[in-house]
């Protein structure tokens, strides 16, 4: 995720296992933003497990360009992670790396080495981006009575993205 999480366990318990740290068992945690880590919730002994996940919501700068000119022209911000939480934010807008490097005054090629520095690209960025914001479209559904006639818009995904949401589904 582009944004710091937190989580809080409400029945049970949970453990989380960071790369390059130790484990830990906690009632709360709180996430740095692009964390890799391994969870699990535990039951109690009444067999039951609760937590309870959500998104640092601070407030976003005036838009997506502002964001990325400030990350692109100051070296010691990630641009990746940047260019990330832009497209999070603003899944409808069309993305492509023509039109960011019109906005930035740069040609493509500059804007696809800096994600390359940072060993990203930019098709896997948007791509991860909208099926993230996809599935907690879905998640959050599924808080509805999923099948009840919740219905969820996945016009930004791509089709082959909504048959992995769909076979992810078919999982839950």
């Amino acid at each position: 995720m582009p944004f710091a999480l937190h989580c809080t366990c409400s029945r049970g318990g949970q453990r989380i296992e960071q790369r390059r740290a130790r484990s830990l068992d906690r009632d709360e945690i709180h996430l740095r933003p692009q964390s890799t880590i391994d969870y699990w919730l535990l039951p109690d002994i009444t067999g039951a497990a609760a937590a309870i996940w959500w998104i640092d919501e601070r407030s976003p700068p005036a838009g997506p360009l502002q964001m990325l000119r400030d990350a692109f022209y100051e070296p010691r911000h990630s641009f990746s992670a940047t260019l990330s939480r832009a497209v999070f934010l603003y899944p409808e807008r069309p993305w492509s790396l023509t039109s960011i490097a019109a906005d930035l005054c740069k040609p493509a090629r500059s804007v696809q080495m800096r994600l390359f520095r940072e060993n990203e690209s930019f098709a896997a960025i948007v791509r991860r981006q909208r099926l993230q914001r996809a599935l907690l479209a879905v998640l959050h559904a599924s808080d509805h009575e999923f099948g009840q006639g919740v219905q969820f818009d996945l016009g930004i995904c791509s089709p082959a993205d909504q048959d992995v949401l769909a076979r992810g589904l078919a999982l839950l």
